[in-house]
């Protein structure tokens, strides 16, 4: 973080704030948001068409409830306003960093719930591997995890920050990625990632 000529305060970095995005949400919003994926995913145990949705994209019922998806049929939860869609929570470092919701219809096709902040989704399942994978968002990753796990038995480290346009606070998370020996890019071959 680089200190601005005319003041004490940090100064911008590009493409992100480097003090805001280093810290999770605060708790009262964490805990008010904790009920919501707790709602969203009772929702979505009751929900056929959202499931097998997610099972049609080649997710297992193990890994949509080891990364608490849920279905929110678009209404308020917890005096929050949940948009129709999947609600795919960021947990980082063992704490809800944001929740993002995939939407059915519109553009952008995935728009998170105010308050969220950018993480590493899937910095979890780093801890005691020296490979891992980087994917451009969270279902590439969550598949990936998915079929690592089936196909060698091992939980290989898997990781994303949502999309290629969404920025990390490096002095963040770079010391929980130092450990690893090698990084495999796994990015979708498309015009946004450079």
């Amino acid at each position: 973080v680089s200190q601005s000529r005319y003041s004490n305060q940090p100064k911008k970095e590009k493409g992100y704030d480097a003090i805001d995005v280093s810290e999770p949400p605060g708790l009262e919003w964490r805990m008010q948001h904790y009920d919501v994926v707790d709602a969203c995913a009772e929702e979505l145990q009751h929900t056929t068409r959202a499931l097998d949705w997610l099972h049609s994209r080649g997710l297992s019922d193990s890994v949509i409830l080891a990364f608490r998806l849920g279905y929110s049929p678009g209404k308020w939860i917890n005096g929050v306003f949940v948009e129709r869609g999947i609600t795919i929570p960021c947990m980082s470092l063992g704490m809800l960093w944001g929740v993002n919701v995939r939407r059915p219809e519109g553009k952008p096709k995935y728009r998170k719930l105010r308050g969220s902040k950018t993480a590493l989704f899937g910095i979890d399942t780093v801890w005691g591997n020296d490979i891992a994978f980087i994917t451009e968002g969270e279902f590439d990753c969550m598949l990936l995890w998915q079929e690592l796990w089936s196909t060698t038995g091992a939980r290989i480290g898997c990781i994303t920050s949502g999309a290629s346009t969404n920025p990390l606070c490096p002095v963040t998370w770079g010391r929980y990625l130092m450990g690893i020996r090698k990084f495999y890019d796994c990015h979708d071959a498309d015009a946004s990632v450079s």
